[in-house]
Parts: structure tokens; sequence; C-alpha cells
């Protein structure tokens, strides 16, 4: 496992309970928001991941961020997803983490972020297929 990889996992324990806004602004109406659940769901999935259970722990952290959206279960997705090789996926959930919640993570957990998707990078491959027609001289 890559040293980005591994610090990726070391945010795990970082972001458990990173302050942040936990309601969305949809159309102007705040969304309701179940931090009890969330909080729950997370824990479990910290200790489910703990036990290398890493499917059903990103269940549980899934469940979390769809009860609160923040910046700590969406890394702890991708945590998941890079373990269970979905790399991909991993790509796309700190994309997404970066794209959401960038502007309120700190300057280290924003560069290990990155040095998490540069790491995976090497697993993910961008393939641009053109098609030309046959009548093309």
């Amino acid at each position: 496992m890559s040293s980005g990889v591994v610090r990726c996992c070391l945010l795990l324990i970082v972001l458990f309970w990173v302050s942040e806004s936990v309601a969305d602004d949809v159309g102007g109406v705040q969304s309701t928001v179940d931090v009890e659940g969330a909080q729950r769901h997370l824990r479990s999935g910290v200790t489910l991941f703990a036990e290398r259970n890493f499917e059903a722990a990103l269940v549980e952290f899934e469940v979390s961020f769809d009860r609160m959206p923040s910046a700590s279960a969406l890394q702890n997705i991708a945590i998941c997803q890079t373990k269970l090789f979905r790399y991909v996926d991993a790509v796309e959930t700190l994309e997404q983490l970066r794209a959401r919640f960038g502007s309120v993570l700190s300057v280290e957990d924003s560069r290990q972020v990155d040095d998490a998707l540069r790491s995976l990078a090497r697993f993910v491959l961008t393939l641009t297929v053109r098609v030309v027609p046959s009548t093309a001289g």
C-alpha cells in the first residue's frame, strides 16, 4: 500500500469528529439533519473498519452521510472504497469531498486528500475513444 493511501487511512481518525456545517441548503430550504443517527452510524462504521469489515463499514459511512452530509463521512467512504479496491469510486468520492467541503477543510486535510488522489491515480486510467466515420478519408 502506498504512503498516500496510508495517510488517507489515517484521516479516518483525524476527520472523525470534524466540525462542519451539517445542513444542506437545497433551493433555499434547510434539509432535516439526523445528527444523532449520523454519529451512531459513523461510530459503527469506525468499529467495523477496525475489525477490517470494510464492506459493512462502507454501508455505515454511506448511511451516516445520507443522514448528515459531512467531510468525515465522505473521507471514510473513500477509505473503505480504497480498501475494497474500488479505486474509481474512491477517486470520485474524494473529488466530491474536495468540491463540496474543500472550503472548510484544513490546509493539512486538503493536502492529504490531494496526496490520496495522486496515489489513487496510479490505479485509474482515463481512456478517450474517438470514433471516426468509415467514410472519412
